[in-house]
């Protein structure tokens, strides 16, 4: 199970924001869509390549034990951009699966405006800088991108370096 293969201060987060859900970043959201319509296209599109099946397993894992997820627009506009790469028959697929998402994902706006005043954008840029106003409300961000990472956890929030659990990583 997930919690076997987890350090336990991971678990301990995970337990903590269990209800208020997890927001999820773009790459992760691309494997986790593309890993759906079909799984043996993760090794092969380039956007995904870098992950693995079992990058993948981990990730539904991830996804199921939360009962929210959440998201922002600026997430799903760099997910349906990176995803729209993909050809046909896998390109309607993908799309059908992202229509599905934003149906039961909770997508939080937050003003261009504000995210830009905020100190994080200068350094992170627009998508990031609203992930890091939006974990600070409460969903547990997990993302493969260090430098947002870092700036998250060095505000005392809670967040998950993907690349900190990997199943390759755990071996």
């Amino acid at each position: 199970s997930l919690h076997d293969a987890l350090p336990i201060y991971l678990v301990t987060v995970m337990q903590k924001h269990r209800d208020s859900g997890l927001l999820i970043d773009s790459n992760l959201l691309l494997l986790l869509l593309v890993g759906r319509i079909n799984r043996e296209r993760i090794t092969a599109f380039k956007r995904t390549q870098k992950y693995t099946l079992e990058d993948f397993e981990l990730l539904l894992q991830f996804d199921k034990f939360f009962s929210k997820r959440w998201t922002t627009p600026q997430i799903l506009t760099e997910v349906s951009n990176l995803g729209g790469q993909l050809t046909e028959p896998e390109l309607g697929k993908f799309r059908a699966a992202l229509a599905a998402l934003v149906e039961v994902i909770d997508e939080r706006y937050i003003e261009s405006r504000h995210i830009t005043a905020h100190e994080s954008f200068a350094r992170l840029g627009i998508t990031d800088a609203g992930l890091v106003l939006l974990s600070t409300d409460g969903p547990l961000l997990l993302t493969d991108d260090f430098p947002l990472y870092d700036h998250v956890a060095r505000r005392g929030v809670d967040v998950i370096n993907f690349n900190h659990v990997r199943v390759s990583n755990l071996r």
